[in-house]
């Protein structure tokens, strides 16, 4: 079962400023989260990012919140892993 994707403000504002390869890879990889969800097991953030959770996609990290009820993947924040864990 899919879950739908939905990016927050902060994560495509991320988004627009990434070279369209990156784009490529951090849309394809999130696709195929959001289809295999249920078997992926998913690493929680602590401190500042407390119930979110992090995907990595090379030396790229997707910050992101689940709600099972509705199957959605809300992203919050995308960026490069020396960058990403300052933004909170």
């Amino acid at each position: 079962m899919s879950y739908k994707i939905q990016y927050n403000k902060s994560a495509d504002k991320c988004l627009a400023k990434m070279d369209r390869a990156v784009i490529r890879r951090i849309l394809r990889r999130m696709h195929w989260l959001s289809e295999n969800f249920d078997i992926t097991k998913s690493e929680k953030l602590r401190g500042g990012f407390k119930n979110l959770y992090k995907l990595r996609i090379g030396d790229w990290r997707v910050i992101y919140r689940t709600e099972i009820k509705s199957q959605t993947l809300i992203v919050w924040f995308i960026g490069h892993r020396s960058e990403i864990y300052k933004l909170k």
